[in-house]
């Protein structure tokens, strides 16, 4: 059974990539993001002198990231008047209910308000479970990576903390 698209904000691309695993973005099926995480992500990215926007560029010239734009402009400004989402979070989480798929997001607003609108929402942490899954990393190297992103600025709540280790050990 082939997996739902993804469709990844900023901050899963960029933590992910940081440490070293934008490998898994070629072992997924379908991964999308927006136009507006593509900016921000490789535009601005490149400009800082970011490494992690270089290789981002190189999976979208690779055709591993694909850069796609939702069309539903309704739903866009309708989520547009949240003042909590960015416009990066509005489109991906418009892609995301316009395919079908879904849209990976570490900030609490935009996970909670895709929820209540029946788009299906995960975080970071969620790309490296697929990753356990398929066999590819085991606990001790998801533990190190999640530890790695926090070390490179990701940010998650120690309750939130508390639960990807739980769930670590438990697999």
């Amino acid at each position: 059974m082939k997996n739902k698209p993804l469709v990844l904000d900023s901050s899963p691309l960029i933590y992910l990539v940081k440490v070293g695993l934008s490998w898994v973005f070629e072992e997924l099926d379908e991964v999308y993001i927006v136009s507006e995480v593509k900016k921000e992500v490789v535009d601005t990215g490149k400009s800082g002198g970011f490494s992690d926007a270089f290789i981002v560029e190189d999976l979208i010239k690779r055709s591993v990231l694909k850069v796609k734009c939702p069309s539903d402009n309704e739903f866009i400004s309708k989520l547009s008047a949240i003042s909590e989402l960015h416009t990066a979070d509005v489109k991906t989480l418009a892609l995301a209910r316009e395919i079908k798929g879904i849209a990976i997001i570490d900030e609490e607003i935009g996970r909670n308000i895709g929820k209540m609108l029946g788009i299906e929402v995960m975080g970071s942490a969620y790309m490296l479970f697929r990753m356990m899954m398929k066999g590819r990393l085991d606990k001790v190297q998801t533990r190190g990576i999640i530890d790695g992103m926090i070390s490179e600025g990701w940010w998650c709540s120690a309750e939130c903390y508390a639960k990807i280790l739980k769930l670590i050990d438990e697999f």
